[in-house]
């Protein structure tokens, strides 16, 4: 069985996350380090669509931002 802990303050967590996710992304050298990195994007978009005042296509973006730098540091790799 699979929990999630929501953050107690969305906005000052959800700044963190996406610093933590985009040095993660950055440093990764080997697939197992992307492996990593895609399960934080996964988190990340799960956590953010249970906020009630999280906008849907912006999250959207985001996830889609994530992704794509994660295929590039695959194509590099």
């Amino acid at each position: 069985m699979m929990y999630l802990a929501r953050p107690n303050d969305f906005k000052e967590w959800v700044s963190k996350a996406y610093e933590k996710i985009d040095k993660t992304i950055s440093s990764c050298q080997t697939i197992e380090h992307v492996e990593a990195a895609k399960r934080m994007v996964d988190n990340f978009v799960i956590v953010a669509a249970l906020e009630d005042d999280v906008d849907s296509n912006e999250l959207e973006t985001i996830a889609h931002l994530f992704w794509t730098r994660i295929n590039l540091k695959l194509i590099n790799l």
